[in-house]
């Protein structure tokens, strides 16, 4: 799912589970209605959840490969003229950056976190 779409439906997703919360504090609800009202709610939290995952794990994804792409970059320039080895020492340092935050991030999400 593109970024856009999940950033719009995650949008709406949050404004229903508003709603619904407001709800939530009716107190002209019946047994049935209250009992259906906070099972939408519960329901709402967990798409939320998820869309918000799916994101976090596209985003790891997206920074390893990247990090090896980089990575990958920095020895084509290592092999080059003088005047690119210069900058291969910062190519590499975003890299490595870039592969320690996807860590964190992977090692964050797997602790609920």
């Amino acid at each position: 799912m593109a970024n856009t779409e999940r950033f719009n439906t995650l949008q709406k997703v949050v404004i229903a589970r508003k709603a619904v919360n407001k709800l939530r504090d009716t107190s002209t609800l019946t047994s049935d209605e209250r009992d259906l009202v906070n099972t939408t709610y519960a329901a709402l939290i967990d798409v939320e959840d998820l869309l918000i995952l799916e994101d976090i794990r596209e985003s790891i994804k997206d920074m390893e490969a990247n990090s090896k792409k980089l990575g990958a970059l920095t020895k084509d320039f290592n092999k080059s003229a003088a005047r690119l080895k210069k900058v291969a020492k910062f190519i590499g340092d975003a890299a490595k950056a870039l592969g320690v935050l996807a860590d964190i991030v992977s090692k964050a999400a797997a602790a609920g976190i």
